[in-house]
C-alpha cells in the first residue's frame, strides 16, 4: 500500500519533470518520456489526495460522533446498572409491600 505522506513529493518530482521537459523541446527527450502522461497524473494524483483527505475528515466527524454516543449511552447504562443492582439487593431483604 501507497504511503500518502510520500504522494506530495511524488507529484513535486513528476511536476519538476513536467517542467524539465517544457523548457527543453528536443525531440529526442519527448520521443523517450511521455509528458502528457505525466501532466495527466499529477491531476489525477492531486484529485485522489484531495477526496482522500475529504474522507478522513468526514470519517474523524464520524468517529468523534460514536465517540459520543458511545459515553451517553454508557454513563446512561452505568447508572442504570447500579440503579437496578442496589434495587435488587433492596428487594431480597425487604418485600415490595
Amino acid at each position: 500500500m501507497t504511503s500518502y505522506e510520500k504522494l506530495p513529493k511524488l507529484i513535486e518530482r513528476m511536476q519538476h519533470l513536467v517542467t524539465y521537459l517544457d523548457c527543453r523541446n528536443d525531440l529526442t527527450i519527448h520521443q523517450h518520456v511521455n509528458q502528457s502522461y505525466y501532466m495527466q497524473k499529477i491531476v489525477e494524483l492531486k484529485m485522489l489526495l484531495r477526496q482522500s483527505e475529504e474522507s478522513n475528515r468526514t470519517l474523524e466527524t464520524i468517529n468523534s460522533r460514536i465517540d459520543n454516543h458511545y459515553n451517553l449511552c454508557f454513563l446512561q447504562w452505568y447508572k442504570d446498572a447500579r440503579w437496578l443492582n442496589t434495587y435488587q439487593r433492596l428487594g431480597r431483604t425487604k418485600a415490595i409491600l
